[in-house]
């Protein structure tokens, strides 16, 4: 009966350490993604002029409507505490 106690213990906490690290993994991951998206998100303002008032174009071709939610300029917007 020990021995099966001991074994049980042993799948535990390799079940809890197994967990664990996939916990970490994932924040990990969480942390990359987010990074990399808001590098992406920077370049992709940059390189379409952002700054600039006329909505971006491609091949002399408007992407979106000068009224569209995205052509917003945000650069005057507040920026939340935790950001």
């Amino acid at each position: 009966m020990k021995h099966t106690l001991d074994s049980n213990d042993k799948t535990h906490n390799l079940i809890q350490r197994l967990m664990t690290n996939r916990a970490i993994l994932n924040t990990h991951i969480l942390q990359r993604t987010k990074a990399i998206s808001t590098s992406l998100a920077l370049a992709l303002l940059v390189g379409c002029g952002a700054a600039n008032s006329a909505p971006p174009n491609l091949a002399g071709c408007q992407i979106l409507p000068t009224n569209n939610v995205w052509n917003t300029p945000i650069d005057t917007l507040p920026v939340h505490d935790s950001s």
